[in-house]
């Protein structure tokens, strides 16, 4: 279908409404896409230094997150920015090293 020269698709989509009402607004495709590993596959001889690594990663994120957290306090209030506790909380699961 043409209007004002441009092409019109029209594409019946059934569901569950997540609030009454119609909306009119420019549609957006969203497409898998593969995703890459990110595990890396070489050997190494030093297993003690990357879990080093790790461990210094999660310490940065944590330091990270909790420097989010304040700013978020101060922005947004207190119990929106627990979301960043959350997220500590997790980085300080031991699942998240046992590994």
């Amino acid at each position: 279908m043409f209007l004002g020269g441009n092409i019109i698709m029209s594409k019946k989509l059934t569901g569950i409404g997540a609030s009454e009402g119609v909306a009119i607004a420019k549609a957006y495709v969203l497409e898998e896409q593969p995703i890459e590993s990110l595990v890396n596959d070489k050997k190494t001889d030093n297993v003690d230094g990357e879990i080093k690594k790790v461990s210094d990663a999660l310490e940065k994120a944590k330091k990270d997150l909790v420097a989010l957290k304040e700013i978020a306090v101060k922005k947004l209030g207190a119990e929106k920015a627990e979301v960043f506790e959350a997220h500590v909380q997790i980085l300080e699961d031991p699942a998240m090293s046992d590994e």
